[in-house]
């Protein structure tokens, strides 16, 4: 799996290794011209994450796959602690880390142009199970190569998506599926 393609399939929802200074973005939630609204608030994702939560996913690229775990280990009304447990499909070592990112820095992950993004409803079935969500298709054209990222966020699990496809030239790339969830009710 390419870094480059494993990095753009978890750009929705991968946390940073620490705080970082307050984004030069508009808050959460608030619509500018320039950005499509958030799926969720910092405010939400912080009463959506509870310490315990965890989310399990199924992450392809290409001919290779890993389970990619975020448990949520600590938390207060800044931040977050998330511990990451990526593991290789076929096993083989996998890697685990401990990352703090401030709530407001993992509400804008989601950010995306207003002017490239589709915002529809969506009922989405993941090996989690099936869900309402609202679908975020961003649409980027750089050197001749168009991808489209298509997000599903479950309008009752506030967090990454549930699924993410990534598309360049209408050839998958990437697929990001939620399999498994706890600590939470949806």
């Amino acid at each position: 799996m390419s870094a480059s393609a494993f990095l753009l399939a978890l750009a929705a929802c991968h946390p940073k290794a620490a705080p970082t200074p307050p984004p030069t973005t508009p808050p959460p939630g608030v619509v500018t011209a320039e950005l499509a609204p958030a799926p969720f608030t910092a405010d939400e994702l912080r009463q959506g994450s509870p310490v315990g939560r965890v989310m399990r996913y199924h992450v392809t690229t290409g001919s290779a796959g890993m389970t990619i775990e975020y448990r949520f280990i600590a938390a207060d009304a800044v931040n977050a602690t998330i511990r990451t447990t990526e593991t290789p499909d076929g096993g083989g070592a996998g890697t685990t880390s401990d990352d703090v990112a401030a709530w407001a820095d993992l509400a804008h992950h989601a950010d995306s142009p207003a002017a490239a993004t589709v915002i529809r409803d969506a009922e989405i079935t993941v090996p989690a199970g099936t869900f309402p969500c609202k679908e975020y298709v961003v649409t980027a054209t750089d050197g001749g190569v168009t991808r489209v990222t298509t997000s599903d966020f479950a309008v009752a699990m506030p967090g990454p998506p549930i699924k993410m496809t990534v598309t360049a030239n209408g050839a998958l790339e990437t697929t990001l599926e939620l399999v498994a969830y706890e600590g939470l009710v949806p």
